[in-house]
């Protein structure tokens, strides 16, 4: 007996999150969840579940966002009835970065309630600002001496 075997995608790289919500920006029809996975799996190459996709905020909000934006938009489509196909274009480029504008408002909003947070925790743990704008220490890129090469073998 052959099953064929269901392999799992593989796990939503940070790149593969800005590609997404770049996705959902650039949505022009009624945003769902499963329109969401079909273009990201057009996109991606790889097919991701609801809760894979919700589990990230970015991805998160940019859905929400999106599906804001469709259902102040509904009016407006009515009108467009006469415009030529590039001022449809412009349109729809205008309206995909007004949404990408708003949800990275959103998002920078976020960032900073969260940097106000880790400002507060961190000042009543009593690190100062000194402590806290330290360089990284730098990576040791060495060669491993063969020695140690030989005893983990």
């Amino acid at each position: 007996m052959n099953k064929k075997v269901k392999r799992r995608a593989r796990n939503i790289s940070a790149e593969d999150v800005n590609a997404i919500v770049q996705t959902i920006d650039g949505l022009v029809e009624i945003v769902t969840w499963k329109i969401v996975i079909d273009k990201t799996q057009l996109s991606l190459g790889a097919k991701y579940t609801r809760q894979a996709l919700y589990k990230h905020a970015r991805i998160r909000m940019a859905f929400e966002s999106a599906r804001n934006r469709k259902d102040k938009q509904k009016d407006v489509g009515a009108h467009r009835d006469g415009l030529s196909a590039r001022e449809a274009m412009l349109i729809q480029q205008i309206e995909r970065l007004k949404s990408e504008s708003s949800r990275l408002a959103i998002e920078n909003q976020r960032l900073l309630e969260q940097f106000s947070r880790w400002a507060y925790n961190s000042f009543m743990r009593g690190l100062t600002e000194e402590y806290l704008n330290q360089p990284l220490p730098a990576i040791n890129r060495k060669k491993t001496p063969e020695s140690i090469n030989k005893n983990n073998r």
